[in-house]
């Protein structure tokens, strides 16, 4: 194989290099679109959903907040709280520890996929630098064939090339800002989840002892409608 073939194939290679970039960006949209679908499904007000299941409890109808955690099954809190309520009879440490096994199989669910964001921020500068270098290579090639030097050749062969690296540190760029805010956002969901299932380990081992509910997860008056839906398809 000579010289001519090998610049031959980097005339080629360049293109791919844009190809591959290209490839990256569509890679970093599917994970965005994956896991901000995936957040808004799977966040509710933890707030909000404690008092359901509180006053569910705080009548004994634990069948009925099984059943209103089935049918919230999509959010996480949901699948953590079922996790504590089929463990009611046990002591407050084991239903904790139960919980925070769920905990930790969310964290792993939120993080699915972030990883090849990662990947993208820390590959794209090298691929678009990989490209640079072939064009750079071409543009020397073309120098020593037509025996023209000059900035005005020379600078437009380097222009050229340095277009792969500025495709890569703009797909590299937003890779990362894509995965520090998802990072963020799911630290903070893991982190609410982990109060709140603090709190409803407290509010079972009320509900064992016998102690009135405290004011700050009890529902006072009606059901809501969704409760009443629960309690009547339970019947």
């Amino acid at each position: 194989m000579n010289m001519q073939t090998i610049i031959g194939y980097m005339n080629i290679g360049g293109t791919y290099v844009l190809y591959a970039l290209l490839l990256c960006s569509v890679f970093v949209v599917y994970v965005c679109i994956d896991r901000l679908f995936y957040l808004y499904v799977s966040s509710t007000n933890g707030e909000w959903f404690l008092k359901q299941i509180a006053n569910f409890l705080a009548n004994n109808h634990l069948n009925d907040a099984l059943s209103f955690c089935e049918a919230e099954k999509k959010k996480l809190i949901a699948g953590i709280f079922q996790i504590g309520l089929y463990r009611s009879h046990c002591n407050r440490e084991d239903i904790m520890d139960a919980m925070t096994v769920g905990i930790s199989d969310a964290a792993r669910s939120l993080d699915s996929n972030l990883s090849i964001l990662g990947t993208v921020a820390v590959i794209a500068p090298f691929v678009g630098l990989f490209g640079t270098v072939l064009g750079i290579i071409q543009a020397f090639n073309k120098i020593s064939k037509h025996g023209r030097t000059g900035i005005a050749t020379v600078g437009a062969g380097v222009a050229e090339a340095l277009v792969t690296t500025a495709a890569g540190l703009l797909v590299a760029i937003l890779s990362v800002m894509l995965f520090n805010y998802f990072k963020s956002r799911i630290k903070r969901m893991v982190g609410e989840l982990t109060d709140y299932a603090s709190r409803f380990g407290e509010l079972l081992y009320f509900v064992q002892t016998g102690v009135q509910l405290p004011a700050d997860i009890r529902v006072d008056g009606a059901a809501s409608d969704k409760q009443e839906k629960i309690a009547a398809g339970t019947k």
